[in-house]
Parts: C-alpha cells; sequence; structure tokens
C-alpha cells in the first residue's frame, strides 16, 4: 500500500526541502505551486478550487497504484486538509510534516524571496491561521522539522524575555506575560504533584504550560469596541511556537 505524506509549514519553511529528504523511488510528488503554473502559466493565488480539485485527483490515482504520495502546499488548516485526509485513509497511512523553524527564520527567507515575497500583512495572517496538525485529524503519523537549533533557542530566549514586562493590557490578565506564563506553569506542578501520572505525560503538560499564551505576542491588537487588547489566534501561534521548540527537542 502507498502512504499520503501531507507537508505543512509556512512559504520558507522548509518543506519542499523536506519532501526532496524523504522522497522515494517509488514516490509521486505533487505541489500545488507547480500545478498553479502547469494550468496558468504562473503561480496565480486565486483558482485554489481547480488546483487543488487536480491536486487531489492525482494524488488519489497514484495511491490506488500503491505509489506513496507526497502532498507538497501550506495546508495550514483542519479544514483544508480535511477532504484529502478523509479520501486517502482506505489506501494506506497519512502522516504530517509540519516544518516549523522559528519565525524569524521564515521572515528572512521571505526578505531574501524577491519573486516569491509575501507582504507581511499577509504572511501574520497566514501566521494566525495555522493549524498544528492533530491525531484526531485521522493522520497515522506526526512529524515536526525544524533544522535550526541555535536559531530557535536564541528566538526563545528573547521572547521570553521580552514577556517579562509584557503588559498584557487586558481585564482577564492582570499581570505580564510573563508572571502569567510563570504562574500557569506552577499551578500545573502543583496538581501534577496529587495526580498518579507518568514522568513523561508530566514534562509534556509542564512544557505546555510554559507555552500556552507566548503567542501573544505576535498577536496583540487594540480593540475599540472592547477598550483593551484583544489576542485572537494566540492559541495558534502558540501551538507552533512549541512544536517549533519540541522539533529541537527530539532531534529535529
Amino acid at each position: 500500500m502507498g502512504s499520503l505524506n501531507i507537508m505543512i509549514g509556512l512559504p520558507g519553511s522548509g518543506k519542499t526541502t523536506l519532501a526532496n529528504e524523504i522522497k522515494k523511488d517509488n514516490t509521486t510528488y505533487l505541489s500545488s505551486d507547480e500545478i498553479r503554473v502547469e494550468l496558468y502559466g504562473k503561480e496565480v493565488q486565486n483558482k485554489n478550487a481547480e488546483v487543488f480539485d487536480l491536486m487531489q485527483k492525482r494524488a488519489i490515482e497514484s495511491l490506488k497504484k500503491g505509489l506513496d504520495v507526497i502532498y507538497d502546499a501550506t495546508n495550514l488548516s483542519l479544514k483544508k486538509r480535511k477532504n484529502i485526509i478523509n479520501r486517502a485513509k482506505k489506501y494506506g497511512k497519512v502522516r504530517a510534516y509540519l516544518c516549523c523553524p522559528p519565525i524569524s527564520v521564515i521572515l528572512e527567507r521571505n526578505i531574501i524571496r524577491q519573486e516569491r515575497n509575501i507582504p507581511w500583512e499577509k504572511l501574520l495572517l497566514m501566521l494566525y491561521s495555522i493549524e498544528c496538525p492533530m491525531y484526531y485529524e485521522g493522520f497515522d503519523e506526526i512529524f515536526l522539522y525544524n533544522p535550526f537549533p541555535n536559531e530557535t533557542k536564541q528566538e526563545f530566549e528573547r521572547l521570553y524575555k521580552y514577556a517579562e514586562n509584557f503588559e498584557q493590557g487586558n481585564p482577564f490578565h492582570q499581570e505580564t506575560l510573563g508572571r502569567h506564563l510563570s504562574l500557569t506553569r506552577e499551578k500545573m506542578a502543583n496538581i501534577l504533584a496529587y495526580k498518579d501520572t507518568n514522568s513523561y505525560i508530566d514534562g509534556i503538560l509542564l512544557f505546555v504550560a510554559s507555552f500556552h499564551d507566548i503567542g501573544k505576542l505576535y498577536t496583540r491588537n487594540y480593540n475599540d469596541k472592547k477598550g483593551y487588547y484583544t489576542y485572537y489566534n494566540h492559541q495558534n501561534v502558540s501551538c507552533y511556537l512549541a512544536c517549533s521548540s519540541m522539533a529541537v527537542l527530539n532531534g529535529r
């Protein structure tokens, strides 16, 4: 049986580089960018329905032949992944590859990608919309990819340093973001002290507690109607940052 390998990540996150690493002789490689050029002569972004209808059709045809498929697109949301996952499950395993380098690396790459440079506002919206892959979607395996350990360490040192004095400006959180993260971790540690769980699970929960709101540093926006700062989609950014760090901890 073949397998569907879904690449997930922002532009410039290394999806195509990783795809070339995992590609085998019997692999069908499908790229949404290449299909756009095939159909329209350039990478037009307003023909998504036609592009992904053809991409999914070719993926299923290859899976029926027992071939592995690499499905290379941003695939940022559960909604965008749902249909191809459901269609592919009957033909073999479905794997997710989340490419999650530090955000600073993505920003630097976007600047030097002159022909494919994405406006800052659009890139931010893509960051806000990213939903990290979850097993309940139907994935058999999930892999995290971040080959930038030094840059990741430096980025998180900057983020947590900045968070120390980051006033949240929100009636629901009076303390600084750094203090809030610290209190959450302390409370989680106290809860776990009275729970019969294993050390691995404890470590994961403490790790998540340390990251759960760090995405607020990227999503702060003053809401004139409410009269205070809001942080819509900060959970998406927080999850991405946690995965970025976890990928380094896992050696990838």
